[in-house]
């Protein structure tokens, strides 16, 4: 594999590469999304083949889409054809794309010894079932995210680092807007307000979360506590459930769709459910809109992102599946329905919309919420994250 001579690196990718080989040809690289994290693990790749370091590459990615995005990117930018490559963990070849739930089953008495591994958006393996892959002796193991994290376990640190290594190189949204690798964008913070039955519902289920915290405090015995956590993790998603789908969320999105008609707009919901409602609403306004799903049909996936990419369509309602994987650089508007309280999902997010493209007028994305608890995390991102014009706005 070599890759076309027309490439060329932008500067944080060639300060990466000399990270990486001081590093023995190994670590995690932490790159916003849209920065590029794809062009520089392909140069990687194609500098081992070309040194005879490697004569086989396993390409670990979380999801199909993922899986068609690193075949069409090889294709397009190095020599290879299509008979270099498998995405079949039984037929291995020069280079591989798989999922990690194919590489969960790899048989490595098929794999050369002089093989390296990528693992695309490699937070997601930080768990035991990701083990037996993650500690094979490849001789280099190259880790890409767009932020090391895992809100809710210690996957990082048992199976990650120790397995693939640490950070070696950062490279943030801040970076990326000062080299002018994304585009400056603008967020607007929306707050709306539960009905008087959602309010009455919420604080029902947070009374309830917050005794059973109380009684966790007095508890000893191990499956009673067992038992607590339990209870407290369901009542929690079902809060997380209402307030994510609280009825205004639905009638506000589809307002900003209708008002902002001539922007190229991609709206994240967490359920189907409330992704296909938002489409309903858009349509008894006479507004025809995209909808992407894992529930429906790969063929059925792969018309509506090709409409889409091709303006047939402005307006595509998705849900998890478009967090990662999805490239159209001229999307210039976002609407983030459902809030969520990783910082990797929401960077995930926002990388599809402040992609560089010729002519593209400044990104806005807007971020709903409702709850104290969600303004105190977006709070925090502003914070965080100064050079991001924000404003705050309020439902009326």
């Amino acid at each position: 594999m070599k890759i076309n001579q027309t490439i060329s690196l932008r500067g944080w990718q060639k300060k990466a590469f000399e990270h990486w080989l001081k590093n023995s040809l190994s670590g995690v690289f932490s790159v916003v999304t849209g920065g590029g994290k794809t062009i520089f693990g392909l140069y990687c790749v194609s500098y081992m083949f070309e040194q005879d370091i490697i004569d086989s590459v396993i390409i670990v990615v979380p999801t199909k889409t993922l899986q068609d995005q690193w075949y069409s990117n090889i294709i397009q930018n190095s020599n290879c054809n299509s008979k270099d490559i498998s995405l079949d963990r039984k037929k291995i070849k020069s280079i591989n794309i798989i999922t990690n739930l194919s590489a969960q089953k790899l048989d490595f008495n098929l794999i050369s010894k002089r093989c390296a591994i990528v693992l695309d958006e490699c937070h997601r393996y930080g768990t035991s079932s990701n083990e037996f892959f993650l500690k094979h002796k490849f001789l280099s193991k190259i880790g890409l995210t767009a932020t090391l994290e895992r809100k809710y376990d210690d996957g990082i640190e048992k199976y990650i680092t120790p397995n693939v290594g640490k950070v070696i190189y950062d490279y943030s949204v801040k970076n990326a807007i000062e080299d002018g690798v994304v585009e400056p964008y603008k967020m607007v913070y929306l707050r709306t307000h539960f009905t008087e039955e959602e309010k009455f519902e919420y604080k029902e289920i947070s009374n309830k979360i917050s005794r059973l915290y109380a009684r966790l405090q007095t508890v000893k015995d191990g499956a009673s506590v067992d038992k607590l956590k339990s209870s407290i993790e369901i009542l929690s998603f079902k809060r997380s459930r209402l307030v994510n789908e609280s009825t205004q969320r639905l009638y506000v999105a589809t307002k900003l769709i209708l008002n902002n008609i001539c922007r190229k707009k991609i709206v994240f919901c967490e359920s189907i459910k409330q992704a296909e409602e938002i489409k309903t609403e858009c349509k008894n306004n006479n507004l025809d809109t995209l909808i992407y799903h894992s529930r429906m049909r790969q063929s059925d996936r792969i018309s509506v992102l090709n409409d889409f990419q091709s303006n047939y369509f402005h307006t595509l309602i998705g849900c998890k599946a478009l967090d990662e994987g999805f490239d159209v650089p001229d999307i210039d508007f976002g609407i983030i329905v459902s809030q969520t309280k990783t910082s990797r999902q929401r960077i995930q997010r926002l990388g599809r919309t402040i992609r560089k493209s010729k002519g593209k007028i400044k990104p806005i994305i807007y971020t709903l919420y409702t709850t104290e608890e969600e303004y105190s995390s977006l709070y925090e991102e502003q914070f965080n994250n100064p050079e991001i014009e924000v404003e705050w706005k309020e439902v009326i």
